[in-house]
Formats: C-alpha cells, structure tokens, sequence
C-alpha cells in the first residue's frame, strides 16, 4: 500500500500480523521456506489475510493504494471495464470466471470513473482466492 516507506514502529505491527497470517518473518516452517499455493491455507490465517488484505487497500490514503485508484479511474478511455482495469491496477492478475462475473455485475452497476468503485472493487479483488494465493 506503501505507507510504510521508511523505518518506524508500524512495522513492528506489520511483522506481527504477517505472524497471525501464517508466515512468521525470518522464520520459515522448514528449511524449503513458506509454504506455497493451497498448503499453508487454513481458516484463520485466511481470514486474517482476507481482513489485512481489505484493510490496507481500502485505505485511500496510503500512496499505492491511490496510485492503483489513479490508474484504474484516469484509463476509462483506455477501454475495458472497471474490473478489467483495477485487476491490471493491482498487477495484471487473473481471476476465476466466477469472481470475474460479481467483478463485472459491480461495475456495471456502478459509475466507471468514481474513485470510490475502484476502491470498492480493489478490496473485493484482494478478498478473491486468486489474490490470497499469489
């Protein structure tokens, strides 16, 4: 999101949620590193990568977050949807037909250039299995 642009305390906290998401700092489950994939999924650490996930990107105030939302809102000439531009906003991901067909019923009930859809779709986006598993 990159509000955490120099050292200071909040990344003491940040250390400490990654913990609680499964994947303590420097401190790997074996000597192969984290886990990958489906491995290291179970319900609370899940949860807890879903709800950090939604809490940093929904926040318009940290610098990436406001570029993704710049840059998903400033491209509507460019073609595309709202979900097509805010999945390319967060890196060009690809999602599930099934994921794409909600991304898709928001932004069309929605107004295309309003910062606020982009937000709301990025969150959504961020909550998705392909997200929490890249």
């Amino acid at each position: 999101s990159g509000h955490l642009d120099r050292p200071r305390r909040d990344v003491i906290d940040h250390a400490m949620k990654m913990t609680f998401m499964g994947q303590h700092l420097n401190n790997p489950p074996t000597v192969e590193g984290w886990h990958e994939g489906e491995e290291w999924i179970e319900t609370g650490s899940l949860l807890e990568r879903v709800n950090f996930a939604s809490e940093q990107l929904g926040n318009d105030s940290f610098p990436g977050v406001n570029q993704m939302i710049e840059r998903a809102t400033t491209s509507v000439g460019s073609g595309g949807s709202m979900a097509d531009r805010c999945l390319d906003a967060m890196g060009c991901l690809e999602v599930g037909s099934d994921i794409m067909d909600i991304l898709q019923s928001i932004s069309d009930n929605l107004d295309n250039d309003d910062p606020a859809t982009a937000r709301q779709i990025i969150r959504l986006i961020a909550s998705s299995p392909e997200f929490q598993k890249c």
